[in-house]
């Protein structure tokens, strides 16, 4: 925050981009506050593989790139959810404990990001992409009586 005014209050993000904010939103609206209470901050970092992939390896992986990174936390542990069964992957979440990266949490995805990517490629885990199959068929077509060939 740079100045709390008597109708106002101005605040900084992350990019230096200042925003004025009306103190009713502080009333009406909830207020994020990142390390309130604890500097301690849990991020999810979002991770599809292709179907077919042997998924405790996954698990395994995403734990070890984890534990390789320094900005990663060792207490509270990070963990490894298994979200759901997307429509072109398998969906999981990495989910880690930092205090050093809540005002730089882009550079903290990066790094972990590249990290899977690189451990996933030497296993030979497959990051999917989205695919369109699209189906032909011949036939007549009509229009205004005529007959048109596909």
């Amino acid at each position: 925050m740079i100045e709390i005014g008597a109708r106002s209050t101005t605040v900084v993000t992350n990019n230096h981009i200042a925003i004025i904010v009306s103190n009713s939103m502080f009333i009406s609206e909830p207020v994020v506050n990142w390390k309130y209470n604890d500097p301690r901050v849990r991020f999810e970092i979002p991770v599809g593989v292709a179907y077919g992939s042997d998924v405790r390896l996954v698990e395994r992986l995403l734990l070890e790139v984890a534990k390789e990174n320094a900005d990663v936390l060792k207490e509270p542990p990070p963990d490894v959810c298994f979200r759901e069964f997307g429509e072109i992957s398998l969906n999981f979440v990495l989910r880690i404990w930092n205090q050093n990266h809540v005002h730089r949490k882009l550079a903290l995805y990066s790094a972990l990001n590249f990290a899977i990517y690189d451990k996933f490629s030497g296993h030979g885990i497959e990051i999917p992409f989205p695919q369109r199959v699209l189906h032909i068929r011949s036939g007549a077509l009509e229009s205004n009586g005529v007959s048109h060939s596909a």
